[in-house]
């Protein structure tokens, strides 16, 4: 075997399973930090023009359509419930649950 060759239990391109795992805690942490960042700024900002223009919110709010609202709601809840089990039967090795969802 050459000088190179790693073990089979981590990535070519890490030299050994506590680099791997390193790289992809320091990823994670990363990727919440930047979560926090984006959407810390978007609420905010929510928060701010909230606050500055009251009355614009105030009357904003009588032309919301409850119905609708009630609709998108369940339509990402219903959306976000098919990926988790899809994910879930992928993991236990339920192959044919995961593509057909039956």
């Amino acid at each position: 075997m050459s000088e190179h060759a790693h073990s089979a239990h981590h990535l070519h391109q890490f030299e050994t399973a506590q680099q791997q795992y390193e790289a992809a805690s320091l990823g994670m942490w990363a990727f919440i930090i930047q979560e926090i960042l984006f959407f810390g700024g978007l609420f905010g900002a929510y928060t701010v023009y909230r606050n500055t223009y009251i009355e614009a919110f105030t009357a904003g709010s009588h032309h919301l359509d409850i119905f609708w609202g009630t609709f998108n709601t369940i339509v990402l809840i219903a959306s976000s419930l098919t990926m988790a089990l899809a994910v879930r039967a992928a993991q236990t090795d339920a192959g044919r649950n995961a593509i057909t969802g039956w």
